[in-house]
């Protein structure tokens, strides 16, 4: 089992004493071999770059059948993603459990704008939420996911035999002349 905290650092052992950053403990930097869990010291993990077109954390980890690599909160914490979080290839068999997915920015804003389109200028804040383009073999399993500038969950075709479940998908998107945006779940799966 390798640990995590907010005040983590890359250079970290990645154990409760000196844990790793959560970039680099997800990003496939790590030597996180099948069968690992990943454990989040609570608090909230803030993506630095808060411009709309930020890429947020990016996920790598490549657990087995046998063996799926767990990321969920340490027992009786709460975990906080402030930000985007994006599953992208190699990943498979990963099991994502109990996490929080916000954008603080919206907290108190109308969701009202004035400009068309799927992509808008205007709202300048980060997208938030989980994208999950691919990953084999995944689940993500009780995940509230609220208050994003885009869709909650964006959940794709290359996402294959991966699932959704428990999750509580709420107050995500935005209102614009043309219509309502951001789903709580985009799929083509």
């Amino acid at each position: 089992d390798v640990y995590v905290a907010p005040n983590g650092d890359a250079g970290g052992k990645g154990t409760v004493d000196s844990p790793w950053d959560i970039a680099s403990a997800l990003d496939g930097s790590k030597d996180i071999q099948p069968g690992t869990t990943i454990y989040l010291d609570g608090g909230v993990y803030r993506f630095p770059d808060r411009s709309r077109n930020s890429e947020g954390y990016h996920v790598r980890l490549q657990g087995t059948e046998q063996a799926p690599i767990h990321v969920r909160p340490v027992a009786g914490e709460r975990v906080t993603i402030d930000g985007y979080l994006q599953i992208l290839s190699p990943t498979e068999h990963l099991w994502m459990w109990d996490l929080e997915f916000i954008t603080a920015e919206t907290e108190g804003w109308n969701r009202t704008i004035q400009e068309k389109g799927s992509h808008p200028d205007s709202i300048g804040v980060p997208q938030g939420g989980l994208n999950i383009t691919p990953g084999k073999n995944c689940k993500y399993i009780n995940l509230v996911v609220h208050g994003n500038a885009s869709s909650g969950i964006g959940f794709w075709r290359g996402a294959v035999d991966s699932e959704l479940h428990g999750c509580l998908i709420y107050d995500n998107g935005w209102i614009a002349p043309d219509r309502y945006h951001g789903p709580g779940i985009y799929t083509q799966n």
